[in-house]
């Protein structure tokens, strides 16, 4: 198991900003704006992604911005 405390030095890990070809990042499960109506991570930094998937979310952004410009895939959740 990582600790939440390590997930920023895990090399298993992705950072959502760090993601190319113009994926937008709206993490709704971060603020009140949900089904819950608050925040579940209570302050915790929650933008990021297994490197796995990470990557696989860019190369479907790039598929999708050289078939589709002006088009772009929306992150609503992540760090689960």
């Amino acid at each position: 198991m990582i600790r939440i405390e390590d997930i920023a030095s895990h090399p298993d890990f992705r950072r959502l900003d760090t993601l190319q070809h113009g994926i937008a990042t709206e993490l709704r499960y971060a603020t009140a704006d949900n089904f819950v109506g608050h925040s579940v991570y209570a302050g915790i930094d929650c933008a990021w992604l297994r490197r796995e998937a990470a990557d696989a979310l860019e190369a479907a952004a790039a598929w999708l911005h050289e078939r589709r410009p002006g088009y772009r895939l929306l992150v609503l959740d992540a760090l689960r």
